[in-house]
């Protein structure tokens, strides 16, 4: 064999081992002087978050798992959070009132009872659109039942709250907010802005203002 074709060899086993979910170190890989090495370690980086991401969402959406073992969704949800993955935004958003254990003994804690929430605070902004629209789907399915209204002011206020504590402040967070539901059509407008969601939001942010005058 000539030695000009042992790095081709090496090139292509390290290929297939990135194909195959080897054991190599794809970030030690990217310190390599080869072009080709540096650019192969990378695209297998990158497909295999996108693989991890696509399994935790399987793993989030299945609804058996929920009942059998809520662990297991709520710890695939944290981690779509600490991957910050906005491909699972539309996921996360189905799961907001999802709480895997009933704790009544304790003070309720919204970014760890609900992994959901938290999940899309990590991811930030490209979470407040969606949450806007689960807010109007809410609204809309609940709205003249005075039975679930207790219901809906407390899932107003958890999306509420997920606006918030969007990171960059709600000094950003609900300026934005504002602006996009002045683009809505009147009806979705007066939906939203008659909602305990937009009094807490509003109320919460004023006081906020206030306080650091």
């Amino acid at each position: 064999m000539k030695n000009s074709t042992i790095p081709q060899i090496a090139f292509l086993f390290l290929l297939a081992h990135m194909a195959t979910g080897g054991e190599f170190d794809q970030i030690e890989a990217l310190r390599s002087d080869r072009a080709q090495t540096r650019v192969a370690a990378f695209n297998g980086l990158v497909e295999a978050r996108k693989k991890r991401i696509e399994r935790l969402v399987r793993v989030a959406a299945d609804v058996e798992l929920r009942t059998s073992n809520p662990e297991a969704v709520h710890d695939a949800i944290r981690l779509l959070g600490e991957y910050r993955a906005v491909e699972a935004v539309d996921t996360l958003c189905s799961l907001l009132f999802f709480k895997p254990r009933e704790d009544e003994d304790r003070i309720l804690l919204p970014t760890k009872d609900f992994p959901a929430l938290g999940a899309l605070v990590r991811i930030g902004r490209p979470s407040i659109e969606p949450l806007l629209d689960r807010l109007d789907d809410e609204i809309r399915s609940h709205e003249g039942n005075q039975q679930e209204a207790p219901q809906l002011a407390f899932r107003g206020k958890l999306i509420a709250f997920a606006i918030m504590g969007i990171e960059g402040g709600r000094e950003s967070a609900i300026p934005t907010v504002r602006a996009r539901v002045s683009q809505y059509d009147a009806d979705r407008q007066d939906r939203i802005k008659r909602s305990v969601f937009w009094l807490f939001l509003t109320k919460s942010y004023a006081a906020d203002e206030k306080h650091t005058e």
